[in-house]
Order: C-alpha cells, then structure tokens, then sequence
C-alpha cells in the first residue's frame, strides 16, 4: 500500500511540475509574447523583456568625421557635431546637422544595427540635393554611406563616422 501512496505522490508531482506556466511571472513589454518563458520581441524591440528599442541604441551627441567625393573628381572633408534623437517608433531616428547642413533627416531601422536613408531633401551650401544611403552601429560609432545627388545625377559620394 505505502509503494501504491507513493508512486501516485511521485506521478502527481511530475504531473504538477510539467504544468508549471513559465510565463507566469514574465512581463514582456511593447508588445511582445512569452512562449516558454522567454520573450519574443516585435520588430524595433529587443532585451531580455522587450524594453529596449533599435533607435535607443543610436541616439547621442556625436563628433563627425565626413569624407567626399565629388563627381567628376576632387575629394573633400568636414569634421561637425551633430545629434541622433529618437521618437516613438522604435525604428525611425532623426539625425540633427546632416552632412554639415544644419538640416535635419531621418532615417529607418532596418535591423538593430542597421539603417536605411531613403530620399531625403537637402539644401548644403545653397545647393538642394536628394540623400540616399545606407548606415551601421557598432559600439558607439555610427557610420554612414551615402550619396548626394541633384537632378538625378549623383554630385557627392559621402561616408560620415559618427563617435560619440
């Protein structure tokens, strides 16, 4: 009889513990799901709970190293300062001062690391230009690659290094 107590104690308690609800006392935030106790994140969000958007990682002073060319030869270089700001979505940053313009831009977060800039106006020393590009972070420093172009004709290929 004690064998029969015994192993019905032993099957209802690994009865019990696989039922346990893992999620129970997880809290995924900005939309995200737990699923076996770990939280899966929606595009823009990462962490452990979800609480940390893509564009978070991004925004910052920064001193700017920028390098050109121009079309039809001839190289240049600038150093600025500029500001990335966030908003709230949490893959969209706006990026203060770009490319020495005074002019603000924004750019989407195609992944935590990685940004596209899809053609924003410009106005650098009095002429208008239209910006495409592509950009990183790694760490603290932002690179962007891009070109500038006016009436479909690329005038500027431009790489900025952003460090905070």
């Amino acid at each position: 009889m004690k064998k029969i107590i015994f192993g019905l104690l032993a099957v209802t308690a690994v009865a019990f513990t696989s039922c346990k609800d893992e999620c129970k006392d997880v809290t995924c935030n900005n939309g995200g799901t737990c699923t076996e106790g770990i939280c899966d994140c929606p595009s823009g969000y990462e962490g452990t709970n979800c609480e940390t958007s893509w564009a978070s990682a991004f925004a910052g002073n920064y001193n700017v190293s920028e390098t050109y060319t121009i079309a039809g030869g001839g190289n240049g270089t600038d150093n600025f300062s500029s500001v990335i700001s966030t908003g709230s979505d949490p893959k969209k940053i706006t990026i203060s001062n770009f490319s020495l313009s005074g002019q603000n831009i924004t750019a989407d977060l195609e992944t935590a690391t990685s940004l596209k800039i899809n053609n924003q106006t410009v106005t650098v020393s009095g002429t208008q230009f239209v910006a495409n590009g592509t950009g990183s972070i790694a760490g603290t420093t932002v690179t962007l690659n891009y070109t500038l172009a006016t009436g479909g004709v690329v005038a500027l290929t431009v790489t900025d290094i952003y460090t905070k």
